[in-house]
């Protein structure tokens, strides 16, 4: 299976000493996708942060920063630690947002009720086992999370059950 020619190599995480060089390099890539540019286009509408989440930031960074870097590692006691293979995929948020139209990229609806009562937009390169997740607004959609997908029988079940 050859990587589309959109897809930059990941970061090898073991390329690094430690998780906060790893979380350095991630953030340069986030920086150098979502800051220092402008927003990406998904189906002709802008894809912004959540900047209304980011007023509050995190050793300086903005917090959507760290959807895209960390996970929760149980929903129960919301513990938040670091991820690797998300840190090292940061690269992948903003090509798959602009190429979800390949042949390679599975798009849908989904509703999340058991996070809130509105509508989320899967874009997952299946074969790569990474996922990003907008919520369309009006005129724009907001980038709430982008994860590799460990566990792809939640993913799948939420595409079978699909909005259609």
């Amino acid at each position: 299976m050859d990587k589309p020619a959109w897809l930059p190599e990941p970061l090898n995480p073991d390329d690094y000493e430690d998780w906060e060089r790893l979380e350095d390099a991630a953030y340069r890539i986030f920086c150098q996708d979502f800051i220092d540019k402008e927003p990406p286009l998904h189906h002709e509408k802008l894809v912004k942060l959540n900047f209304d989440k980011d007023l509050r930031e995190i050793k300086g960074r903005e917090k959507s920063f760290y959807h895209l870097v960390k996970k929760t590692e149980d929903k129960r006691s919301r513990r938040i630690v670091e991820d690797p293979l998300r840190a090292a995929r940061i690269g992948w948020v903003r090509p798959l947002i602009e190429n979800s139209d390949a042949k390679d990229v599975r798009i849908w609806d989904y509703w999340e009720s058991d996070y809130s009562d509105f509508v989320r937009r899967y874009i997952w390169l299946e074969n790569y086992r990474f996922v990003v997740i907008l919520q369309e607004e009006v005129s724009e959609f907001v980038l709430i999370t982008a994860y590799y997908v460990d566990r792809e029988d939640r993913l799948k079940n939420k595409y079978n059950k699909r909005i259609q």
